[in-house]
């Protein structure tokens, strides 16, 4: 999910990309889809695809989009990615 949100590229065992909660040049943002989670080194936030979730939706509110989430259907558009993490 987090992938149709942030233009990631595979590094190793965990992808990277530009963090969509701060202005960066240099990627900064990983996700770990072994173990469901993200998290950025330059701006220290992190968590499950549902703080992901959380996160975006408090900075849709400051104008950026990230993914077209509503408030009313998180549980139905994330139900999908559960499944991937034992859910």
């Amino acid at each position: 999910m987090i992938g149709e949100s942030v233009s990631l590229r595979k590094a190793g065992t965990t992808y990277k990309g530009l963090c969509p909660f701060h202005g960066e040049k240099t990627p900064s943002f990983q996700v770990n889809r072994d173990r469901g989670f993200f998290h950025c080194f330059g701006c220290g936030v992190g968590g499950d695809v549902f703080k992901f979730v959380e996160l975006q939706d408090r900075y849709r509110g400051h104008g950026l989009e990230i993914v077209g989430v509503s408030v009313d259907d998180p549980v139905e558009k994330l139900a999908p990615f559960a499944q991937q993490f034992g859910g």
